[in-house]
């Protein structure tokens, strides 16, 4: 192996690899003396890696899968977690987070931070965060939200620091709640 990154770096033996990490779900699976794994499933190419991992470590009896969407999900989340579930053949628990995050305040919050900086900004647009890219200066980067209105419009506008930090802690939520529910389901 050599201390430089080329392309002979991305080399990769995957059936040694695969082994490796299915040996280090066992072992710690043994460590912690845990009797299986809950797999998060959104159906995207993470937690599906993940899932097919357990399962060929610990047996599809030993990993429960928990499919959470929620409304800003995409659309195929559902049928592809679903489909994976049915190829992984483990069990499974499908909950939608919506009400929980409304009852947080999550998109609430959100939309309050964004109408900060856009005041007509309302639930039914669209919007992200986004940073200049770092090939057009070399100068500071600060966030900025693109927002689109139902009609098409697009309005970009910096954030201000609170904004951004509501917006955060507000997304946040989605984690910390998929975290609580795995939590519950394993105990």
């Amino acid at each position: 192996m050599t201390d430089s990154f080329s392309k002979d770096s991305l080399i990769l033996d995957a059936a040694a690899e695969t082994e490796r990490i299915v040996k280090a779900i066992r072992a710690a699976a043994r460590r912690f003396k845990r009797r299986g794994a809950i797999v998060a499933l959104s159906g995207g190419i993470d937690s599906s890696v993940v899932g097919a991992l357990c399962v060929k470590a610990l047996g599809p009896k030993r990993v429960f899968g928990l499919s959470l969407p929620e409304q800003e999900s995409s659309t195929a989340t559902p049928g592809l977690s679903d489909t994976l579930i049915q190829h992984l053949g483990i069990e499974s628990a499908t909950v939608n987070l919506t009400p929980i995050l409304e009852s947080f305040g999550c998109y609430e919050t959100r939309i309050e931070a964004v109408r900060e900086v856009i005041p007509e900004f309302t639930a039914e647009w669209k919007f992200k965060i986004v940073l200049p890219p770092v090939t057009e200066s070399d100068s500071y980067r600060v966030f900025s939200v693109v927002a689109q209105s139902p009609e098409g419009r697009d309005v970009t506008q910096t954030l201000t620091l609170a904004a951004y930090l509501k917006i955060l802690a507000a997304t946040n939520y989605k984690q910390r709640t998929r975290k609580a529910l795995e939590y519950f389901h394993a105990d």
